[in-house]
């Protein structure tokens, strides 16, 4: 399954090659970066899924992007919404709401995989809960009442996200809550 999405993701990145846009993949070939070769900062992540109508192209953030079978119609839609506008143009006005906008995304992620978190370890017998800005996860060992931690969930460089110590050393990816 991984390799379909991988040969799919490469063949959105050849179309956009050919029509001078920057891709990289990312996250072990799972996402594509597609970058907006005049505006670097007008970018987004996609990815490809398999849904029961076939292979899809999504964003990051969950919505659809294309049909992997129609992939220029595809690059056509991704340089659509990455274009460039002039000054006060709509791309303008939503890249000063980015910032906020992912922000919250991001906050809303990070509790979603460290509410999963908590509910992986109160099955192992250990307590946790919500600290602060429910950012943080306070766990407590059953066997050692006194050791505890805060636990943090943050996104990185490659766009995954990763459990982290208070301190800041990352635990483990957070797409291998098993091994937490």
């Amino acid at each position: 399954m991984q390799d379909d999405v991988r040969a799919h993701l490469e063949r959105l990145a050849a179309e956009l090659k050919r029509r001078e846009w920057t891709t990289e993949f990312r996250s072990d070939g799972r996402w594509l970066a597609v970058i907006n070769p005049n505006a670097p900062e007008l970018q987004e992540r996609v990815g490809c899924r398999h849904l029961a109508g076939g292979w899809e192209f999504h964003w990051a953030g969950g919505g659809p992007a294309g049909p992997a079978e129609d992939i220029a119609d595809t690059a056509d839609r991704i340089v659509h919404v990455l274009r460039t506008v002039g000054a006060n143009g709509p791309v303008s006005e939503f890249m000063s709401a980015a910032p906020r906008l992912r922000r919250r995304a991001a906050s809303n992620l990070a509790r979603t995989s460290l509410s999963e978190l908590a509910a992986e370890l109160e099955l192992r017998g250990w307590q946790a809960s919500f600290r602060g800005d429910g950012l943080r996860l306070l766990v407590v060992n059953p066997a050692v009442g006194e050791l505890r931690d805060l636990i943090g969930c943050r996104e990185t460089a490659d766009g995954g996200w990763e459990f982290c110590w208070s301190w800041g050393d990352p635990i483990v990816p957070a797409d291998q809550l098993v091994e937490a």
